[in-house]
Parts: structure tokens; sequence; C-alpha cells
């Protein structure tokens, strides 16, 4: 389906393709929709195409993707999209070019990007109240990028990009506080979740509780003894747990990019070898452990965490250790020990995630699951947790989480 440009967003499309194509005259611009249902929840994501000659009559084009935000202003109340997209294009405009700029000063101009898996962002700008709010970026599906199966989940080769491409952020937050910790709080600061934080508690408190008593119902017929420890979990308030974690972990907190899961990373290569990591919009300040337990329980199955969590952090922590060294900086501010202790520090958290999310993430469509994006959104998000909790795959998944973690002791009595 086509989609109709601006005429201020057409003309600075056209003025990119100009400037990356050297194309002259009259350009073209296809447009057509690239989100499916369950791909994008914060936003609606646009196709683009631009073609044109040069001035030898050469014909070129490029592809770019365009983000924007609903169209219903009700949709983007509920989803706060202002707050989403002022973070993503803080970290285009602001956060990533600080970053660059310390390597170019720490490495010299010639050596490789130590963060090529983040798309090249050509244009953003923040709009009012959440309209107007638009992200023009590289088309990385038209490089050879390919997005996996968010039901099947991250295979093991996928997994160990994923925590690579995250140490590699993480380190130059770690550098850029050694260095110039002022710049650093500068960038950083007021960097909190947007959905889950305690003001906002009661606003998802049904909507939780509904999630939670829902899980402590599977996992009652699945798992009783496990049932028996997530009892007093639920009944100490799910919606606690989940706000809970939003203050700055110092001296270890840094930019972490809060949304690492399938749907929001492509791949190049079979198997997968390359990777590009999309979606900014929800970096917070906080302990590495947030991101690391985000993507270990939002987009592994139970059987790859098994077979190689203890190697997920090694790789991590090696390619964290490796990346300051090249920084010229600390290698020993994230001692492997205290990775260890962040992880089981912030395990909960872990497990609030996994519960709520991985039946979304996971879960297939069905015509039972309605849209999100308009009325009430957390009655309508409750509503569709509890269809993706008949399915039962969904229900063993949630079930080896909750295992899982009793099983590390997170749960005790």
């Amino acid at each position: 389906m086509e989609i109709a440009l601006s005429p201020r967003m057409a003309a600075r499309i056209e003025a990119i393709a100009r400037s990356h194509l050297g194309l002259q005259g009259d350009i073209e611009i296809e447009t057509k929709s690239a989100s499916n249902d369950g791909d994008n929840f914060l936003g609606v994501v646009h196709s683009l195409k631009a073609s044109g000659r040069t001035a030898d009559g050469e014909r070129r084009d490029t592809r770019f993707v365009l983000k924007t935000s609903h169209a219903d202003p009700t949709a983007r109340g509920h989803l706060q999209s202002a707050e989403v997209f002022d973070k993503e294009i803080r970290f285009y405009s602001r956060i990533l070019p600080a970053f660059r700029d310390l390597q170019r000063r720490r490495c010299g101009e010639d050596q490789p990007d130590l963060l090529p898996f983040i798309p090249e962002c050509f244009a953003a700008e923040v709009g009012v109240g959440g309209e107007g709010d638009y992200i023009l970026m590289r088309d990385m599906k038209a490089l050879g990028f390919e997005m996996g199966d968010r039901t099947q989940g991250m295979s093991r080769e996928m997994a160990f990009l994923s925590f690579k491409a995250i140490a590699r952020l993480h380190a130059f937050s770690f550098a850029m506080k050694e260095l110039d910790p002022q710049a650093f709080r500068e960038l950083s600061g007021g960097l909190r979740h947007v959905f889950f934080v305690p003001e906002k508690k009661e606003m998802y408190r049904g909507c939780f509780q509904s999630v939670a008593e829902g899980v402590l119902e599977v996992v009652r017929a699945r798992s009783p003894s496990s049932a028996s420890r997530l009892e007093r979990w639920v009944a100490e308030g799910f919606v606690d747990g989940i706000t809970a974690v939003n203050e700055a972990d110092e001296p270890l907190s840094v930019i972490n990019h809060g949304d690492v899961w399938v749907n929001n990373v492509l791949f190049r290569g079979c198997p997968p070898e390359e990777i590009s990591v999309l979606d900014y919009q929800m970096i917070q300040t906080h302990s590495p452990a947030i991101d690391l337990l985000y993507t270990m329980y939002t987009s592994l199955r139970k059987e790859t965490r098994d077979q190689i969590y203890a190697d997920l952090l090694l790789e991590y922590h090696d390619t964290l250790t490796s990346t300051l060294r090249r920084l010229g900086v600390r290698e020993d501010v994230l001692s492997m020990e205290t990775l260890e202790e962040h992880m089981k520090k912030y395990a909960l958290y872990g497990l609030n995630l996994s519960v709520f999310l991985a039946p979304m993430m996971f879960g297939k469509l069905t015509e039972e699951i309605v849209q999100v994006t308009d009325g009430d959104a957390m009655s309508k998000m409750a509503w569709n947790h509890r269809v993706f909790l008949k399915d039962e795959d969904i229900q063993v998944l949630v079930t080896d989480v909750v295992d899982e973690f009793v099983r590390r002791g997170c749960l005790e009595d």
C-alpha cells in the first residue's frame, strides 16, 4: 500500500537522494508500507525508493526506511510516541555522533568502525505531541540483511552477534565516562524507561496484574512446585517489580539499547555473520545487565539459553574488554564476577519482562488478537496476553522461564 508524503518530506528525500547519488533533474519516489502485523508496536514503518538519473544519464536508485508515529492521536498518547521518537532522535543526533567522535580521537580516522551495526540515519525530526515525528534511515534489507522469525527466537549465531553488538555499544559509555564524565552525564541524563516507571505504574497495574495471574494459572497446571514460589511474587505485586529498575546503577551504568529482540535486529549471511541493530527508541541508562537480561529472556528459547547462557556472558565480556582496549581506556571497569553479580541482582527484572513480553513476542497471531494502537491499550494488551497464553507452546515457554528462575534461586520462599 502506497503512502502519501508531505511536500516537505518529499523535498527532503529528494535532496538526500541528490546528495548521495549525484542525481539531477526529476526524482521519482515510490512508497509502500513495510510494517507487518506483530513487527512493530511503537510506530509505522514505510519503505521508500528514490530513483533518477545522473548528469551523464546513468539511472541510479537508493532505498530508505521511513519511520513515523501512528496517525491516530489516541494511539500516540497511549504509546507515548513523542517520548519514544525523541529518544531515538536524541540517539542519532547527539549520542551516536559523540561516540563516533570519541573513536576518531582515540583510534584515528582510518580505523574500522567499531559500531558498524548501527544503520545510517539521514534525517529525523520531532513533531508536536508526537504528530509529525519521523526518522529517515538506510534500508538495510536492500543490502541483504534479513529479519529472523520471532516465533522461533534467535539462533545461537544470532544471539552471539547480538551480545557482541551490545558489548560494543556499552563500551563507548564506559570509555566516555572515563575520558569525559561531564559529557557523558549530559548525554545520558534523564534516560529512563518510557513505560515502566514508578509514576506510571497505576496506569499499568490492571494490565500487569492480569498478566501475572494468567502466568500463575499456567504454571500451577504445568509446574506446581514452581507455582508455589511464584504465588508470593504475584501477591507482592508484579507491577512494582517491573517498574523498580529505573534509577541508574553507578558507577556501572551505561546507555542501554533497551529493546534488542528478534524484530529489532537484522542479519546477513547463512549462517548469520553480520548484524544490524535497529530501533533506539527505548534507550535508558542503567546496568549493562538490563540489556543482556532483556535479550536473553525475550528472544532466546530455553534450549538455546541452556546451551549458551554462560558462553554469551563470556562473549559479551570479551568483546567489551577488547573494545575498551581499542579505545585506549581501562579494560577492567567491569569484571566477569561483577557482571554475573548484576545478572543475579536484576534477575527478577528479567523474569518480569519475560512473562510479560515473551508471549507477545513469540506468539502466533490469531483472529482473537486485537490492535493495541487504539482505544484502551492496556486492557487490550492484557487481553492479547491471555489469548497468547492459550497456545501450548507459549505455556511451555513461560513455564520454562519460571522454572529456570526458581532453579537459579531467584524466587526463594
